[in-house]
């Protein structure tokens, strides 16, 4: 089974997820990043689950949807994947990709 190594920033992506959502509802924000760890889980089993989203000539970058979440991960091997960090559905990905 593959690894998940969560990086800094999709950890704080997370708490910001989290800290938005509940301003409304704790209950609402706690369903929500479940609901990313479990699709993000499932890539233990399925690591090329997600489709790609960005390649560079050293990496491709892939995603998984999770409800209005794009996580965005990338296979280092056959042990490890990163999440490198969760966006937005309705926000421009384009910008945080460059900054790679």
């Amino acid at each position: 089974m593959v690894s998940l190594n969560w990086t800094h920033t999709a950890d704080e992506d997370l708490n910001s997820i989290f800290n938005f959502i509940a301003k409304n509802s704790t209950y609402y924000a706690h369903r929500e990043i479940n609901k990313i760890y479990v699709a993000a889980s499932s890539l233990q089993l399925q690591p090329v689950l997600g489709k790609v989203v960005f390649t560079k000539e050293s990496f491709s970058l892939r995603e998984l949807v999770a409800g209005n979440y794009r996580i965005i991960y990338e296979i280092i091997n056959e042990e490890r994947i990163d999440i490198l960090f969760i966006h937005h559905g309705a926000r421009d990905l384009g910008k945080r990709l460059r900054k790679l």
